[in-house]
């Protein structure tokens, strides 16, 4: 029995900690102006790209799109993540804070995990830490219509 648990704690362990970029099954960038609640939400996955935009006071007037990507783009976006345990991407400081005193729209990217773990790097605007900078490029020139 006491290996069981020993196995089981190693197990629960692993699966929490230490994810890497290959871990990663969904990468969300969202972006929300409080004061006029104009939110802007790129969802990213292996096989699609998923973007919407609508405002608080009029969610249904929003645009959204869903289309697929290819293997290729979503292995270009993993290779923007930084080389670095994903439980730490919550550590990087953002450049500015104006965000707390709704001086500017409120952005986070958020990593999902195989077991549905997430973790996020929170920044204003579209300035995030300079290590997230070129993950949250390619993000953007996905969604630029072609």
């Amino acid at each position: 029995m006491k290996k069981l648990i020993v196995l089981f704690a190693v197990f629960i362990s692993y699966s929490s900690y230490g994810q890497s970029i290959n871990d990663i099954t969904k990468i969300a960038f969202s972006s929300t102006t409080l004061r006029t609640g104009f939110t802007e939400e790129i969802i990213l996955t292996k096989d699609s790209l998923f973007i919407n935009s609508y405002t608080k006071s009029n969610p249904d007037s929003g645009n959204y799109i869903s289309k697929g990507i290819s293997v290729d783009k979503w292995e270009t976006a993993l290779l923007k993540v930084p080389n670095m345990k994903l439980s730490k991407i919550f550590e990087l400081e953002s450049p500015t804070n104006k965000r707390s005193t709704d001086g500017a729209r409120y952005s986070q990217l958020t990593f999902t995990t195989w077991n549905n773990d997430e973790y996020y790097h929170m920044f204003d605007e579209e300035n995030p830490h300079e290590k997230l900078v070129g993950l949250l490029l390619e993000l953007k020139t996905m969604t630029i219509k072609k």
